[in-house]
């Protein structure tokens, strides 16, 4: 389903996108666009309503089960009109990349956030990010260079505020760059009602075909489809394509939603990058659940280590590592190395230990399986 609006006027007046009970959604804005708005729909779509300079996008209530696992949006800004984003109700999986709107504001009034990835424009004077009804599991990005201060009331816990790392803290956090007080484009971050695992940070931008390779420390996924050659030659060679294009379209979506990146396909399988080994993890069981709906079953593999990104690619001894721990995975399994498990302990990741195993070109390695209902 889409649907697109009439141009907007020329005017400077902001414009607003108001969520309600927004789901699994992936938001970005587009200079090149005429319409203002456009949208696109999978599973149960939600209510759209425009009212002169006002769009509200309203969500089915009690999505459960498959419905939330199929339910999924897209949303287009056209990001040559400056925008306030409100969000109704609780907001959950949203991977927003706004990097080239002209963003005003951004609130969640009520509901709270979780599992969200807000990646932010250059701000014009300064701009407030407001969540309430508490946090977990966000991410937010900001231009390098850009000063913001923090404040979260009600207590936090595994907070990364640029280079430093709160393990709990009771109370109020206020927190400020160096620069935020003499700065007059600037962000700030509100947050009323808690936060668990809030990360605000800065942007690295990854250099350009033929730049120096930039090195980070990234968690590494690969996964690859169990039995592909039988299943293909079961299924005949149009369906069999027809099954790996919805495969690599949900990769494509599911590792935008836990705020990933798709290095590439494989043909029939995936690597994929992720700044945190939590959101590797999410993102395989997720993808896991969704194309075994398809009759396909996945092995996965994570390892985090220091990788090496050169324009679109990336290397360095964590892939090899992370591909050779998918290789000694079975059916459905997800596999991490003791350097994931060591990393996600005291989360709500459950692993178990399967032993100490010889991984070609790699030597020896101890392996965990994240453990599943799905």
């Amino acid at each position: 389903m889409t649907e697109s609006s009439a141009p907007p006027s020329a005017s400077e007046r902001a414009h607003r996108l108001e969520l309600v009970r927004a789901l699994n959604l992936t938001l970005r804005g587009d200079r090149s666009m005429q319409d203002l708005y456009r949208t696109r729909f999978e599973g149960r779509p939600p209510r759209v309503r425009k009212q002169d300079d006002s769009v509200t996008v309203e969500y089915p209530r009690g999505l459960l089960g498959l419905d939330r696992r199929r339910s999924a949006s897209w949303i287009t800004l056209n990001a040559g009109v400056p925008w306030r984003i409100e969000a109704l109700g609780t907001l959950t999986r949203l991977s927003a990349d706004l990097g080239g709107v002209a963003l005003q504001a951004f609130e969640v009034s009520k509901g709270g956030a979780s599992r969200v990835v807000l990646t932010l424009p250059r701000p014009s004077g300064e701009v407030p990010i407001r969540i309430a009804g508490g946090l977990y599991d966000v991410r937010i990005q900001r231009p390098a260079g850009v000063p913001a201060r923090v404040q979260v009331a009600g207590g936090a816990s595994q907070l990364t505020l640029d280079d430093q790392r709160f393990r709990a803290v009771g109370g109020g956090v206020n927190w400020r760059h160096p620069d935020y007080d003499g700065a007059e484009d600037r962000y700030e971050v509100v947050v009323r009602g808690g936060a668990k695992a809030l990360t605000v940070g800065t942007l690295e931008t990854a250099p350009g075909p033929g730049g120096p390779p930039r090195r980070v420390l990234a968690t590494v996924l690969f996964t690859d489809i169990v039995g592909s050659t039988d299943r293909a030659r079961e299924v005949g060679d149009s369906r069999w394509r027809e099954l790996l294009d919805r495969h690599d379209a949900a990769a494509r979506r599911l590792v935008e939603a836990h705020g990933g990146r798709l290095v590439k396909t494989t043909g029939d399988g995936i690597l994929a990058t992720f700044d945190r080994p939590g959101h590797g993890i999410g993102f395989a069981r997720a993808f896991r659940g969704e194309v075994r709906e398809l009759g396909i079953d996945i092995r996965a593999g994570l390892h985090t280590g220091e990788v090496e990104y050169r324009g679109d690619d990336v290397g360095g001894i964590a892939v090899h590592i992370a591909s050779r721990i998918m290789d000694a995975a079975g059916p459905r399994e997800i596999l991490v190395s003791r350097t994931v498990r060591d990393l996600v302990a005291g989360s709500d990741v459950t692993l178990e230990d399967r032993g100490t195993h010889s991984l070609k070109g790699v030597d020896e390695w101890q392996l965990f399986a994240v453990t599943s209902s799905d």
